[in-house]
């Protein structure tokens, strides 16, 4: 005769997940210009360092295939700028002022010399339309500001764009939309009459475990330093939102089955086979997000349009199926 089945139930959630926005506030600015020689054409591989004369940092940026070269992410300050190319005189530009949310463009005619030779500039060169100073910030600049470090949640990627915190806009790392976990440990007891099903049929638990959930977010990198903050692989294809693909949904099942025997008393044995991912399910913790793009953002080939479709080089996962076995002795 069946006489009860104790069943207790720890745990059952249902979690619907609304979009959060990461963001952060920071504030820097920008340096950045043109270098041409005497006869206006445009000069490459300029090595322009921006030292920040209050502190004494220093970065250094080199000019593209157009001549222009840019530091954004400058701690405020005044900064000395110089200008190294062989075949060309140094150049050096003291004073440059940089306030909240200023880029100053300091733009320069390089001149053919001995790079020993220095050519100094009494006055900053900018431009005053990028220019932002002495004003109160209304609420929507201030959250708008560039960022200066990753974003607050831990883990998550750092800013793609430093110039505008609106294309950061997106689920954090933590988001998944729909998550199911829930366990029950029955321990049943029954009353017989025969005396080998009574040992067989007691002295029983059996514990299960389910979760589920619809996937964790992930962002898609691009494998160049897009935005030259000296980070590269942190930052995104053009048109792609942060955190704007998922893993593939998890499905998970563990079983725990405990075999109680009595010895003498309060004395007995416990024998505890445990079983994790029951059903040996496949289930992705992490792909490859890496994708090749050219230096304006644009990927080189398609992105793929799931996480199942990236390279199977790279991913990660968790636990096949295990089966563990204990023993416990209670007296």
């Amino acid at each position: 005769m069946f006489r009860a089945v104790p069943v207790l139930v720890r745990a059952a959630g249902l979690a619907l997940a609304a979009p959060s926005a990461a963001q952060s506030q920071a504030v820097n600015g920008a340096i950045e210009g043109t270098i041409v020689d005497a006869s206006g054409g445009v000069l490459p591989g300029v090595a322009v360092t921006l030292t920040n004369t209050d502190t004494g940092a220093a970065r250094t940026v080199v000019t593209n295939d157009q001549g222009l070269y840019r530091a954004p992410l400058l701690p405020l300050g005044t900064y000395r700028v110089t200008a190294e190319l062989q075949g060309f005189k140094k150049f050096e530009q003291a004073g440059v002022p940089l306030a909240t949310g200023q880029t100053a463009v300091v733009d320069i005619a390089h001149a053919v010399g001995d790079v020993t030779e220095v050519v100094t500039a009494d006055s900053p060169i900018v431009d005053p339309g990028k220019i932002d100073l002495g004003r109160n910030m209304n609420e929507r600049e201030i959250q708008t500001l560039p960022l200066t470090s990753a974003l607050s949640v831990q883990g998550d990627d750092g800013r793609s764009d430093p110039t505008n915190l609106e294309r950061d806009r997106g689920p954090n790392i933590m988001e998944t939309r729909h998550t199911f976990a829930g366990s029950i440990v029955a321990t049943p007891t029954f009353d017989t009459g025969n005396a080998l099903l009574h040992a067989l049929l007691n002295d029983n638990e059996v514990g299960v475990m389910i979760q589920l959930n619809s996937g964790l977010p992930f962002t898609v990198r691009s494998n160049l330093d897009l935005n030259q903050d000296g980070i590269t692989g942190n930052d995104r294809p053009l048109d792609v939102g942060r955190n704007s693909m998922y893993l593939p949904a998890r499905y998970n099942a563990d079983l725990r089955y405990s075999r109680f025997i009595p010895v003498r008393g309060s004395m007995k044995g416990e024998v505890v086979p445990e079983f994790k991912n029951l059903f040996n399910n496949r289930q992705t913790a992490g792909v490859n997000r890496t994708v090749a793009t050219n230096a304006a953002g644009n990927p080189i080939a398609l992105i793929p349009a799931s996480a199942n479709d990236f390279p199977i080089a790279g991913r990660s996962g968790y636990e096949a199926r295990q089966l563990k076995i204990g023993f416990k002795f209670d007296f």
